[in-house]
């Protein structure tokens, strides 16, 4: 469903020029103020409060540190030329900071384009970004309390603590060899219905997947899987040279082993650059992809929430602007909302 809202701006030309720019809405307490431009994100975030929410259009906008339990949601992680719709991107590094109890902090519909620092977050929600590199700044103990990552694309991911936080239908990938860096000491990060790219067996420790794909990139030694993390159910397991073998089996966990990565997917992305199909391919092999615990595919399209980049809360589409000013001097813009 789309919606579209009008509003009469003044100042003609210089409210046009503003119109062709990034757009961020700010809505506290039901009263919502745009603000316009690269820094538009900047402004509405230093103007909110905990517990506000900031609505971003398609476009680049400039970031700072997130230290607020604010909700940040975009059009997107990506753009789609048949739907027509366009990315908001976050362009450079900034650091997440969240201790209240109270409030989440949610980034929604994004996509990252330089490096999220974790800073002691506690209660965090992404769902629908496309997140270049999130990582824990100089392996310290910072790190994610309660968090939930949905319908994500995480191309590198190094940290040192993760307690508490489920990942679904999402693409995680670990390029680190040196130190543990995907981990929670209590095996309470768990992975479903996910692709989970490794580096080493000794950067992973103490996590749980189901229902998900563990790529095991480095081409020189095995992965145990007992040695290094906890339960792995109803999981494929690959290796690029070696087998993926667990140290032992339990009856009914499930977990299977190829050693081809390559054929597995229709089409996968091994640098993670894009949004790629990760849809299995193992039917050529005569072997079914629907091996799970919920009788749906492995991978990041099963389960009950099969992944899908697209925003579902409402966000901000096309933005369009009046050729002239009408008799009281207000340029009519028009600012689609849609609603999936």
């Amino acid at each position: 469903m789309k919606k579209t809202v009008f509003f009469g701006l003044l100042m003609g030309l210089l409210m046009f020029a503003q119109a062709q720019s990034p757009v961020a809405i700010l809505t506290h307490n039901a009263t919502t103020t745009p603000y316009y431009g690269t820094n538009a994100l900047v402004d509405a975030y230093n103007a909110s409060i905990a517990g506000d929410v900031i609505t971003l259009s398609p476009g680049v906008f400039n970031v700072c540190d997130i230290r607020k339990a604010v909700t940040i949601r975009g059009a997107g992680m990506m753009s789609d030329t048949n739907t027509g719709t366009l990315s908001t991107i976050l362009n450079g590094n900034f650091q997440l900071h969240n201790d209240s109890t109270n409030f989440y902090l949610t980034l929604e519909g994004l996509y990252l384009d330089g490096t999220t620092y974790m800073d002691t977050v506690y209660n965090l929600n992404f769902s629908k970004c496309f997140i270049n590199k999130f990582i824990n700044p100089w392996h310290s103990s910072a790190g994610v309390t309660n968090g939930t990552f949905i319908h994500c694309i995480i191309r590198e991911i190094r940290t040192a603590w993760l307690y508490n936080c489920h990942v679904y239908n999402s693409v995680l990938r670990e390029t680190n060899g040196s130190g543990a860096d995907l981990r929670s000491s209590d095996g309470t990060l768990v992975c479903d219905h996910s692709i989970i790219q490794l580096n080493a067996d000794d950067c992973v420790t103490h996590f749980h997947s189901t229902n998900s794909i563990l790529l095991l990139e480095d081409h020189t030694e095995e992965m145990e899987v007992v040695n290094s993390c906890l339960n792995h159910e109803y999981c494929i397991g690959i290796h690029t040279s070696w087998f993926f073998q667990p140290s032992s089996y339990l009856a009914g966990r499930h977990l299977y082993n190829w050693a081809w990565p390559a054929n597995v997917f229709i089409n996968f992305d091994r640098d993670v650059n894009t949004v790629s199909d990760y849809h299995l391919n193992l039917e050529t092999y005569g072997i079914s992809a629907t091996l799970s615990s919920d009788n749906t595919e492995i991978g990041i399209y099963g389960g009950a929430m099969p992944f899908n980049p697209r925003v579902i809360n409402p966000s901000i589409g096309l933005i369009t602007v009046g050729g002239q000013t009408d008799v009281n001097g207000q340029l009519p813009v028009q600012i689609q909302v849609v609603n999936e």
